[in-house]
Order: structure tokens, then C-alpha cells, then sequence
């Protein structure tokens, strides 16, 4: 994603325009994650109807934090867990063909909506899990519109520097994924015990 969306803004740099498609981009991936939160809380919702009541929110935390452990597996590369995705990125075409201000709010709405592209870290899978337990369309909204915001602020910081750094830190962060991947599992698998232990104390106590 990166590759795609900072040709643009450098294209638009050199046009002399201000740099606008950065915050259609962040906007794009904002509205995305809100609908993803929202369809994820309306289908937990959906099913808590069916099955006439919702789980105690104990228990709602514990099993987000027993999805967290799961998807730690993946990330560590320890066990290949099962993680619904498309195995590719957004059509860089949509550059030659769209406008470019269109195209950046386009792929941010792909990135957002998050299993629209490849998946690299598993936190989006716990997030998407902890919106349907909450059986809430706003709740899950919510969750997902700051998961959203917080995966744009690197693009801000790429895309304020010029062509040449750019291409440098890319390089230098393309070489640091498996080490992102072992933190971000460790992360998870920390932060799901906690909620797993944490939920069933509630629940039992």
C-alpha cells in the first residue's frame, strides 16, 4: 500500500498542489474500518437475536483475548492460522485510469475495510472479533474507526518527506517486517492472556 499510495502524493507535491490526498486517503480508511466495525457488531447482534440473549461481557472478553492468543500463533509463525484475506493489494491501475484524489480515497476505503487487500499482522482479525462479540453496530464502529485512524499515521509521516527518503525508509521498514510480526505476536499473546484470565475471573468470581 505503501507503493501505491505515496507516488501520488509525491505526484501531487510536484503539481504544486497542496498535498490533499493524504487526508482523502485517511478519510478512505476511516470510513472503511467504520463500515467493517459496523457490519462485524451487526452480525454479532444478528446472532445474539437468534440465539435470544448476548454473552456476559466477561465472557465477550475472554474469548477476545483466546482469539488474541490464537492470531499470536500467526504472527510468530508458529502454527499458519486460518486468516480470510485477498492475496493481493489494491489495483495500482486505478492510478493511470482514476483521478488521483478518487484513487486515494478508493484505497483508503480498501485498507480500511481491511480483508479487501493482504493482511500482514494479525491484530485486525481480534479487533473484527471483539465488535461482533459486542453484538453493537456502534460499539463495533467505534473500535474499528480508531483501529482505522491508527493505521494511517504512518502514511502521514511518509508522506511529508521527499521522494528519495521515502524510498529509503521504505527499504529500511520492508527489512524490519518479520521482527514487526514477532513483536506484534508477542503483543497479542500478552494482551490475550490478560482478557482471557481477566474475563473468566470476572465471570466465575
Amino acid at each position: 500500500m505503501v507503493g501505491t499510495i505515496l507516488p501520488i502524493v509525491h505526484g501531487e507535491q510536484l503539481q504544486g498542489k497542496r498535498p490533499v490526498t493524504l487526508w482523502l486517503y485517511a478519510l478512505g480508511n476511516l470510513l472503511g474500518a467504520i463500515a467493517l466495525g459496523a457490519v462485524a457488531g451487526g452480525l454479532g447482534y444478528a446472532v445474539a437475536g437468534l440465539a435470544t440473549s448476548a454473552l456476559p461481557s466477561a465472557i465477550s472478553v475472554s474469548l477476545t483475548g483466546a482469539l488474541g492468543l490464537i492470531y499470536s500463533l500467526r504472527d510468530v509463525q508458529l502454527v499458519p492460522i486460518p486468516a480470510p484475506q485477498f492475496r493481493k493489494q489494491v489495483p495500482a491501475k486505478w492510478r493511470m485510469t482514476l483521478p488521483i484524489r478518487l484513487t486515494a480515497l478508493l484505497y483508503g476505503i480498501g485498507l480500511g475495510i481491511g480483508f479487501a487487500t493482504f493482511v500482514t499482522a494479525s491484530t485486525l482479525y481480534v479487533v473484527v472479533g471483539w465488535a461482533m462479540l459486542t453484538a453493537s453496530p456502534l460499539l463495533g464502529a467505534l473500535a474499528l474507526a480508531i483501529f482505522g485512524l491508527g493505521r494511517s499515521l504512518p502514511m502521514f509521516m511518509l508522506g511529508n518527506r521527499d521522494v528519495e527518503t521515502n524510498f529509503r525508509l521504505t527499504m529500511i521498514l520492508s527489512g524490519w517486517q518479520p521482527l514487526v510480526l514477532l513483536l506484534n505476536g508477542l503483543a497479542l499473546s500478552l494482551t490475550g492472556a490478560y482478557l482471557l484470565v481477566s474475563g473468566l475471573v470476572l465471570w466465575l468470581g
